[in-house]
């Protein structure tokens, strides 16, 4: 028998809000964010705009939002009729592992591109006008902001570790994307990637941007677990039984009947 996806709703849970409200939350997130890629879009032309890592993250971060928030709003709603009706368990496999897989990349990605950016590429930052001031914020920081938000503030399970082989080839195969762009549209999207102006250094960009993306992996790997242990997710059976708001209690309960056994050990 297949084991059922997500046993203790933890992709739509949070120890310090309910799931009507967690689910709310993702979908003004992913409003915000693309709102921010269509009018960034409209504003700065479509030449190059599927070229960019930036962007292209950005619609997984907004892609993300809205799958997560309409779960949730959806399993809510149901609930209040009788029956949570989660979507992701019975859509097929392939489907909850792309959920699982962006989840990785929504925990990694945002904070290399943050973190590329402002060391690398920000350098024209204070000569933006108001739309791309704002845009490039939106981009390069708040991402980061949505990021942590998932990472502390829900019940997120950690990431299996071959989540990061994958996020890593999506990274070579974006590299190849790049100079694709750079023979197809006449100029490269970031201008680290300029072999005859970086020259013996593009190697260690490209190789710097990969082992980045590993260490930071693992340690949001490692927040993540530390909060599930000091958190952990409500059981099934108390998310089935109970109203939308005791699912906070049920992860309480959790905790102090664990500290109690804690302390009644010699």
């Amino acid at each position: 028998m297949n084991a059922v996806f997500d046993p203790n709703h933890a992709y739509i849970t949070s120890p310090f809000v309910s799931p009507l409200v967690l689910a709310i939350v993702r979908l003004l997130f992913a409003f915000y964010s693309l709102f921010t890629l269509i009018y960034t879009l409209a504003y700065q032309g479509s030449n190059g705009f599927f070229s960019y890592f930036t962007h292209l993250t950005y619609i997984g971060m907004t892609s993300y939002f809205w799958a997560a928030g309409v779960q949730g709003i959806v399993w809510a709603y149901t609930k209040k009729q009788g029956a949570g009706r989660y979507l992701l368990r019975s859509w097929p496999r392939p489907f909850q592992l792309a959920h699982e897989w962006l989840w990785s990349t929504i925990m990694s990605y945002p904070i290399v591109v943050t973190v590329v950016y402002w060391t690398l590429l920000a350098s024209s930052f204070s000569s933006l006008d108001r739309v791309d001031t704002w845009s490039s914020i939106s981009m390069h920081a708040i991402n980061s902001l949505f990021c942590l938000s998932e990472v502390l503030l829900t019940h997120n399970p950690a990431p299996r570790w071959i989540w990061l082989i994958v996020d890593i080839i999506v990274l070579a195969m974006y590299l190849g994307l790049a100079y694709l762009s750079k023979y197809t549209l006449g100029f490269y999207v970031y201008s680290f990637l300029d072999p005859k102006k970086e020259g013996a250094f593009l190697a260690a960009y490209i190789a710097g941007i990969g082992i980045g993306e590993a260490i930071v992996f693992a340690i949001m790997y490692g927040i993540v677990r530390l909060r599930m242990r000091l958190i952990p997710a409500p059981h099934s059976a108390d998310v089935e039984k109970g109203d939308v708001m005791d699912l906070d209690q049920a992860s309480m309960s959790t905790n102090r009947e664990k500290a109690t056994v804690g302390s009644a050990s010699p």
